[in-house]
Formats: structure tokens, C-alpha cells, sequence
């Protein structure tokens, strides 16, 4: 392609897009209205009407410039640019998604440290009167966390920080996208929680006729080529519109609307076929547009079908079988006559692409082609050649990324090993991440061993890149994976390695408390967790804070820390609160509560001691003594040694008669 194209494809249209993002001037006036003047907005259209562009390269800059106190649009889906949460010892994949994409200029490390709820306190901000400002923040692709939560314990844990910030930050506005199949879904989980919040609906449709061709004719005008005559610009449409049809003309004289992403890929394909001497598009070089969208279906087809490993043609085959008639017509299938190998994976990369949607009837899902059009386009790969790629390692890394906070590990070592063994110098950085990936991965599937080989490759791919803060980091990493196993003499020597170079990282601060707790260095844990608290507010030090001083019986001390923590849903930081509140009043609590618990973390050292702990205030010998049987087997992690130095020798049952 040659290098002035003015065309963006697919991808959204960013920040730095909003000088050629037109068409929408009526949306983003409307839109920039409507979130300033409600707590919650959901903005709802179909895929590829270009619900991201409007926020992105529309609305947030119009409110920017107007002086509101707006974030950047985030996701808690990672992205290809940004940082790796697995690098930053990030507690939750999703949050620390969202976070830095809400702040891209803030620090990664401090950010990985922070609540939902402590980051949305410290945006707010008053006007010249010292009246406090609403805080604007967009959240993009929350309705995928929404869909997979009930499976997935990350997800769980980021909406219901997400619930806990929209419930306690009155001051903040938040706008919401979503396909429109999805609205469903996410409206339940939103009436779910807290007290109900009235939501605003903005529902995005495709670019009229009027509006496609301000598109066309605006993008082009900034160019160094030009439609002559001018009129070749309705011709695309046209021939778009004649495209999409399901039937024949009616000649009813309505204009045909334009679907965004099909007039990108069509004016990328026209682009694509210029040669560099070429100023002028005249009607005879306008695109076949079924044979410009065979040849983005076979590209699409080609990376997914390497991605996930299938055989050749096998995503292809599978498309037209499934989704074309022998008449060449568009169906619909239902999600139970799917091929085993058609996995979630594969859909969701479909969906994401602008191949299929999915939506549900009945309980049932059901997927058909996103465009009628693309029955046709499809049956019309063949005349195009192959369409595999090779695939940015960015884009790889991210997918890994995504696939791992889905909890489909296996697919997440596959996209991460790929973007590992990238030989292009230029992403070695893109190496570094994945390898710390990698290692995350091999921890979260209890190979600790693997862990630590693929975090040293880490560590000396960023000592190459003369990145100390991160080298320290995965130091600090391997100090934590040593805790867990019991080693704290290693632990030790690695963490303090870990601190001559990023001595201030609150990663490496934690890291230091958690192997002093472990030995029983009370003072000196809560020492470091004070300091990471002075620099950065992270919430982790503050839960770990409360922890400790729950275990030391400091109940006011304790219950301070854990309720702004924020991490209640961590079974460990939630018995310690049970812990500290126990220390108040005994029979507050019954052994359902404790067992409730319990049984999501069932082989923690941690948990178990402290339901023993509970028990003996409660006066349960029996119920004591079982738990801290439990306790001495735990594994995952096991009790350490101040925890086994505390552990109570009068808790035995009674005799039996």
C-alpha cells in the first residue's frame, strides 16, 4: 500500500485520528451532551458502525477542548501498545487494562498498585469556582468481561471492583459501548448492583448517504489523489449499497445506508491498487467491492486459521459451509452445530474481525455473518489466492494477553510463545514481554520451575534494553514465586537484587514485606508497605497491611486498611477482615461464614490459619483444631513461618464420651 493512504482500515479511529474522523458531527454533539448530563451512558449500535471512533476521535475531544475533566476512552481488554500487566506484577489483568488506558502518561508500575475506586478519587478535579467537576470516563468491551465472568475468577473480581467504584464515586459519569446483542446482558449485570442509577441510551446507526460521502469527500480532500470526476465518489457508494442488498433493487428511491467499516475496507482495497504516479480515481478503478471483501475475509481467514493452529482453509471451509446456502444466500446457525474446533476462541476472533455475530433466542445462541454481503464475498475467496499474514507480534502479544485473563491458557502459551520467538530486533521489548508472559502462564498452570526460566529470559531481554525498573520488577517477581514455595532464603536474595535496581517500585516494596511477614519481621514488612503507601496509595500494600494487622490482633488498625482496600474479593484479605471484625465481637460470625470462604480457596495456608484463629475466639475448640489441621497440609500457599510459630497448641477437641 503506498504509504499516503488516507484510509484506516478496521481499526478504530484514535485520539490522534480526530483531524480526519468526519461524518459524525450530529453524533458527537449529541453524545458530548448526553454523558456530560448522566451518571451512566450506554452506547449501543452493531459492530463496525464505529461506536470506539465516535467516543475516541469524537466526543472526548470535543469535551476536552470545551475544558471537561475527561479520560482517555479505556478497556480492560490489553491492548497491542500498551503496557504488559504480567511485567507489573498487576493483581487483575482487566484493571490494570483499564486503568492505563484511562491514564497512558501516568507510570505503569504506580498504576498497577491502584483500585478502580482509588484512581477514579484521584481524577477528581473542580472548576475555576472550586466546584467539583463531574469525572467523564468511557469503558470499551466491558460487556465481553460481563459475558465471560461467570467462568472466569479474574473477571469476577474486576467487575465487582468495577461495581464497588460505580456505587462509592458519585462524581463520576460513565459512558459505556456496546454491540447491540449485548445490551441485554449487560443491562442485567448493571441493575445487578448498589442502588439502581438511571441509564441513558445513545444508540449509534450507519452513515447515511448524505454522510458517507462528507466521509469520502473529506478524507480524500486532504489527499494527493483525487476522484475525477468528483461523482466517482456516489458511484462507491453505489456499488456498495448494491452489494449489501439481499435481493434486487425495489427502486423505491430510499437511499441505502453505508456501513463504516465496509466503506474502510473497500477504499483500502481501491488504495491498494494504486500505483505512486496515480493523482485520480476515475469510475474505472473503483473495486469489485465483493472481490475487495473476499480478499479481506481470506486475510482474516489466514491469521486466524494460524493463530489457533488448525489446519489450512479449515476456518474458510467451515464459513461457507455453515454460513451460505448453495444459492449463495446468508443463514444462520445455531451454536450447537458448531465443530468442536470451531472453539470460543475462534468465534470471538471472528466477531472481533467483522466476520459473524452472535446473539441469543430463547437461551440458545446463535451466530450468523455480520453482513449479508459477505455470503457472497466468501464464495469469491478463491478467486483471490491465500490471505495469511504474518501477524504483528504486538497484536500477538495482546491476543495472548486476552486469551489468559479468559482463562483459555493453552491458547494464551501459543500466542505468547509466537510473539516470543519474533526475530526482528526492533520488538525486542515485545520479546520481553511475552517471556514474562509466559511465565505467568506457567505460574498460573503450577509450573513454578517454568515460571522462573521464562521470567529470567525476561529479565535479560530488558537488561539488553537497559531497562533496569523492569529488570528489577521480574526480580521481585521471582522473590513472590519463591515465597509461595517456601523458599525465603531465595526469596530474599532475589528481592534484594530486585531492590539495587527499582528500590522505589511498589512491586519490589511488597515483594520486601511479604518475605519479611513471612519470617516474622513484622515491623520491618509494615515499613516497606508504609513506603510503597507514601509513594503510591497502592491498594495491594494497604490490603496486606490489613492482613497483617489482623493476624497480630489490631482489629481498628486492620478493618482501616482492608474496607478502602477494595479487595474483599480475595478469599485472604476477606478472612482477614472476617478476622479482624471477630476480634470485636466473637459471635458476630458463624462457621457457614467461615466455610463460605473456605471453599474457594480450600488449600490456603493463610485462610485456613485464620479460620482456626476465628474459632478459638469463638470458643470452637473442635472447629479450631480442624482448621488448623487443614492449615499444617495447605499448600497453595502454605503457612509461613511466623503463621506456624502462632499457630495455637491448646486448640484440641474435646474429649468424647
Amino acid at each position: 500500500m503506498r504509504s499516503d493512504c488516507p484510509w484506516i482500515g478496521v481499526r478504530a479511529f484514535g485520539p490522534t485520528d480526530a483531524g480526519r474522523f468526519f461524518g459524525r458531527s450530529r453524533e458527537i454533539t449529541e453524545l458530548a451532551a448526553l454523558w456530560r448530563g448522566n451518571r451512566l451512558v450506554v452506547l449501543t449500535g452493531d459492530s463496525g458502525t464505529g461506536k470506539t471512533s465516535l467516543v475516541r476521535a469524537g466526543v472526548i475531544r470535543r469535551l476536552a477542548d470545551q475544558g471537561a475533566n475527561v479520560l482517555s476512552m479505556g478497556s480492560p481488554m490489553p491492548g497491542p501498545d500498551g503496557p504488559a500487566a504480567a511485567d507489573f506484577g498487576a493483581r487483575n489483568v482487566h484493571t490494570f487494562a483499564l486503568l492505563t488506558s484511562w491514564c497512558p502518561d501516568e507510570p505503569a508500575a504506580r498504576l498497577s498498585e491502584l483500585s478502580i475506586r482509588d484512581m477514579l478519587l484521584r481524577q477528581e478535579k473542580g472548576d475555576r469556582l472550586g466546584k467539583l467537576m463531574p469525572t467523564l470516563v468511557a469503558i470499551d468491551h466491558l460487556p465481553r468481561i460481563v459475558a465471560t465472568a461467570e467462568c472466569h475468577e479474574e473477571g469476577r473480581g474486576f467487575l465487582a471492583e468495577l461495581a464497588e467504584a460505580l456505587v462509592h464515586t458519585r462524581g463520576v459519569h460513565i459512558l459505556i459501548t456496546a454491540r447491540t446483542e449485548e445490551v441485554p446482558e449487560l443491562s442485567a449485570w448493571l441493575r445487578s448492583f448498589g442502588p439502581p442509577v438511571e441509564v441513558a441510551v445513545f444508540d449509534l446507526e450507519t452513515l447515511d448517504r448524505d454522510d458517507a460521502l462528507e466521509v469520502l469527500s473529506s478524507t480524500m480532500d486532504g489527499s494527493v489523489v483525487q476522484f475525477a470526476p468528483r461523482a466517482v465518489a456516489g458511484q462507491v457508494l453505489d456499488e456498495l449499497a448494491e452489494a449489501g442488498r439481499d435481493g434486487p433493487s425495489t427502486g423505491d428511491g430510499e437511499p441505502t445506508p453505508v456501513e463504516p467499516v465496509l466503506l474502510q475496507i473497500v477504499m483500502v482495497e481501491l488504495w491498494e491498487r494504486l500505483s505512486g504516479q496515480d493523482t485520480f480515481i476515475t469510475p474505472q478503478m473503483v473495486p469489485d467491492v465483493e472481490l475487495a471483501l473476499a480478499r479481506y475475509c481470506a486475510r482474516v481467514v489466514g491469521s486466524i486459521t494460524s493463530d489457533h493452529d488448525l489446519p489450512t482453509c479449515e476456518v474458510g471451509t467451515w464459513l461457507r459451509k455453515a454460513f451460505v446456502t448453495s444459492e449463495g444466500e446468508a443463514r444462520t446457525i445455531s451454536s450447537t452445530d458448531r465443530p468442536e474446533e470451531m472453539t470460543e476462541g475462534v468465534i470471538r476472533a471472528l466477531e472481533d474481525n467483522y466476520l459473524i455475530r452472535s446473539f441469543t433466542v430463547g437461551g440458545a445462541v446463535h451466530h450468523t455473518l455480520r453482513h449479508a454481503c459477505l455470503a457472497r464475498a466468501l464464495r469469491r475467496v478463491g478467486e483471490v489466492g491465500p490471505g495469511g499474514r504474518q501477524r504483528d507480534p504486538r497484536e500477538t502479544l495482546a491476543a495472548a494477553e486476552v486469551a489468559r485473563s479468559s482463562g483459555d491458557l493453552a491458547l494464551a502459551r501459543r500466542y505468547a510463545l509466537s510473539a516470543a520467538r519474533s526475530s526482528d530486533p526492533r520488538h525486542l521489548r515485545v520479546q520481553a514481554h511475552a517471556e514474562s508472559l509466559l511465565g505467568r502462564i506457567a505460574h498460573e498452570q503450577g509450573w513454578p520451575e517454568v515460571a522462573e526460566r521464562h521470567y529470567r529470559v525476561a529479565g535479560a531481554h530488558f537488561e539488553r534494553l537497559q531497562d533496569v525498573g523492569e529488570s528489577g520488577r521480574l526480580l521481585a517477581t521471582i522473590g513472590r514465586l519463591k515465597i509461595a514455595q517456601g523458599d525465603h532464603a531465595g526469596a530474599l536474595r532475589e528481592l534484594n537484587n530486585a531492590a539495587r535496581r527499582a528500590a522505589n517500585d511498589p512491586h519490589v516494596q511488597i515483594g520486601l514485606a511479604l518475605v519479611f511477614w513471612a519470617d516474622g519481621r513484622i515491623e520491618a514488612a509494615i515499613a516497606e508497605l508504609n513506603r510503597a503507601l507514601r509513594d503510591t496509595g497502592a491498594s495491594e500494600a494497604r490490603q496486606l497491611r490489613g492482613e497483617i494487622n489482623a493476624d497480630r490482633g489490631e482489629a481498628e488498625a486492620a478493618l482501616r486498611d482492608l474496607d478502602r482496600s477494595g479487595l474483599h474479593s480475595h478469599p485472604a484479605a476477606r478472612m482477614a477482615w472476617v478476622l479482624a471484625s471477630a476480634l470485636r465481637s466473637p459471635d458476630r460470625f458463624t462457621p457457614g461464614d467461615l466455610e463460605e470462604i473456605v471453599v474457594e480457596a480450600p488449600d490456603n495456608g493463610l485462610v485456613l490459619w485464620r479460620a482456626a484463629r476465628i474459632c478459638e475466639l469463638r470458643g470452637d475448640a473442635e472447629g479450631a483444631a480442624a482448621y488448623r489441621a487443614r492449615a499444617e497440609r495447605a499448600a497453595t500457599p502454605p503457612m509461613t513461618k511466623y503463621h506456624r510459630r502462632r499457630m495455637p497448641n491448646t486448640l484440641q477437641p474435646p474429649p468424647r464420651d
